[in-house]
């Protein structure tokens, strides 16, 4: 499966640096901060479906995850026409 979301997510290479999150595994709440000004963040479940759509305008930004159920998601950041995918646990 991890394939898959490669191939459709970017996982192969890094588009940009200059971010982190935290924590991860996560319980309810995801924190990410990027040197960036933060476009999008979407999150996608194991079967490469968007569970989770966050619109930012901002470097700083939280995710609610209280309603996802525990499991392995990839989160997708956009920022400056460049997009970084990585994996968490919840």
């Amino acid at each position: 499966q991890v394939g898959a979301w490669s191939s459709s997510l970017g996982l192969e290479n890094s588009q940009f640096s200059g971010f982190k999150y935290f924590p991860n595994p996560v319980n309810d709440v995801l924190n990410i901060a990027s040197d960036f000004t933060m476009d999008q963040v979407t999150v996608f479940n194991q079967l490469g479906q968007i569970v989770l759509t966050h619109s930012v305008n901002t470097s700083n930004t939280s995710l609610d995850m209280t309603s996802l159920p525990t499991g392995i998601y990839m989160v997708r950041v956009e920022a400056n026409n460049k997009a970084e995918t990585f994996k968490i646990t919840k």
